[in-house]
């Protein structure tokens, strides 16, 4: 958790400072090595914390383990992949790199009617 529950409840201005500029750390990792002016490209930006992880898991510690194991988020009341909000997708909820690269591939099969996966996502247009 380090500080960032503390500073997120003693002092919101900070921590959304703290927050952008990891974020923007990020970013230009990313335009360096990977995609040349990308924060050009980017309309909104939001950089989860532990604080954040803790508040919207359940997780005391601020680790990303996964859902709060609660009866609401499985099964049918769970949040579905394509959400009822057009455009917002909520994948799959997976640890790591790798779970990160799938959930981003489901969304973009998804985007593009299965043209990415083969449909392999198996997440058809409601």
């Amino acid at each position: 958790m380090g500080e960032w529950e503390k500073l997120r409840q003693e002092d919101r201005k900070k921590y959304n400072e703290e927050k952008k500029k990891w974020g923007q750390f990020f970013i230009s990792l990313v335009e360096k090595y990977m995609i040349p002016d990308l924060s050009k490209h980017i309309l909104v930006m939001d950089v989860s914390t532990p604080a954040t992880y803790k508040r919207y898991s359940g997780s005391p510690t601020g680790s990303i383990y996964g859902m709060a194991p609660y009866t609401d988020n499985f099964g049918r009341t769970r949040l579905k992949m394509r959400t009822p909000i057009k455009g917002l997708f909520n994948p799959k909820f997976v640890h790591g790199v790798f779970g990160a690269l799938l959930a981003g591939m489901q969304a973009i099969d998804m985007i593009l009617e299965g043209k990415i996966m083969n449909g392999y996502a198996r997440y058809k247009a409601q």
